[in-house]
């Protein structure tokens, strides 16, 4: 007696196991995951989790570092400009007894008026040169990942 399917990429063998129903997952799977996964979550060290999971210090830390980069850069911006008078923004203004959101919008003015300054006095040739090398490495990680896939993910899958 033959077997009902040849070879293993036999279509009828694919077009039966399409048509059989999903099978169930057992009641108990989705909290069995869910503790397994609280589980690895609870031995991993501090530095692994997410940042409002830190110890206090560490938060503090983090805070203190990301202050320290963003006055770096606003001294960085300052010094390009030779000063902030050539936006035409006094501290006054800024920093003034205005509400918090006319000081907000402010801020916000005269960092793009900061950021407009600086990139006008990049050259357009630099654009166009940034924008062709991003297309083109865009595009290469593109095909690199398709390269990938193709040798080490599916492998046996031939076009």
């Amino acid at each position: 007696m033959s077997a009902p399917f040849d070879t293993p990429e036999d279509p009828l063998l694919h077009e039966y196991l399409r048509r059989l129903p999903a099978p169930k997952a057992p009641p108990s799977l989705a909290p069995r995951v869910l503790r397994e996964i609280a589980a690895r979550q609870a031995v991993l060290p501090w530095w692994r989790k997410p940042a409002a999971d830190w110890p206090l210090a560490a938060r503090a830390g983090l805070m203190g570092a990301s202050a320290v980069v963003a006055l770096l850069i606003l001294s960085w911006i300052e010094r390009g400009l030779g000063s902030w008078s050539s936006l035409s923004v006094s501290a006054g203004a800024v920093y003034g007894p205005e509400s918090v959101l006319g000081s907000g919008w402010n801020i916000t003015r005269v960092m793009s008026e900061a950021a407009a300054t600086i990139l006008r006095t990049i050259p357009s040739t630099i654009w166009w040169t940034l924008g062709v090398a991003m297309a083109a490495g865009y595009l290469g990680c593109i095909g690199v990942g398709g390269w990938v896939y193709r040798q080490w993910a599916a492998p046996g899958q031939e076009q």
